[in-house]
């Protein structure tokens, strides 16, 4: 399926329709160990912890790397910013050093009368970002290009086509840590998946 793309000075914005449903987009948005299956910009290394994110204010470590030199490497700290479950979950992008104020921003609606599908817009956003930080990473912005990013939402389907139903947990985020375990997703391990 194509996608709508939409490029300013200080955003993308992404548009797909999924074939997968929201709880299982859901489950892969919410999970950080999961993350890196959906990045076709391969700098999302793996998470450092398996649970999923809970609401607004959590945080979550991603090992990244930017090119192929062990210097590359480095660690972002995510802050939840905005969180509804099964709607919309959105991030701002530091280190534990200093914050760089760029967000990544899901947002999904159920789409047709059997739920199979799932209307997703990524906005990647970077007008809160401090110009220091943009200038640090060495390259314009957007970080990730447009082709990679749709490209992303395209993994998003495929890993969220191939999570198992949910059922007979006691909560939904013990299901998800449970798959995630289950599937072997620890650090690094996430992105040669």
């Amino acid at each position: 399926m194509s996608a709508n793309v939409s490029v300013t000075e200080t955003q993308v914005v992404i548009d797909r329709v999924l074939d997968a449903p929201v709880d299982a987009v859901w489950r892969v948005l919410s999970t950080p160990a999961l993350h890196a299956a959906a990045d076709a910009s391969e700098m999302v290394r793996g998470a450092r912890q398996l649970r999923p994110v809970f609401g607004l204010g959590d945080t979550f470590e991603m090992d990244m790397q930017r090119g192929p030199e062990a210097s590359d490497r480095y660690v972002v700290v995510n802050t939840v910013i905005s969180f509804t479950p099964r709607r919309t979950i959105a991030w701002e992008v530091n280190t534990a050093e200093r914050s760089l104020g760029w967000t990544w921003r899901y947002d999904l609606r159920p789409v047709g009368s059997v739920g199979t599908r799932t209307a997703v817009r990524l906005t990647y956003d970077w007008a809160g970002a401090d110009p220091e930080a943009l200038a640090s990473i060495g390259r314009p912005m957007p970080a990730i290009s447009p082709p990679l990013l749709v490209r992303g939402m395209e993994l998003l389907e495929v890993e969220a086509a191939l999570l198992e139903p949910v059922e007979d947990v006691a909560t939904p985020s013990e299901a998800v840590v449970s798959q995630a375990q289950a599937d072997g997703l620890v650090g690094s391990e996430a992105h040669e998946r």
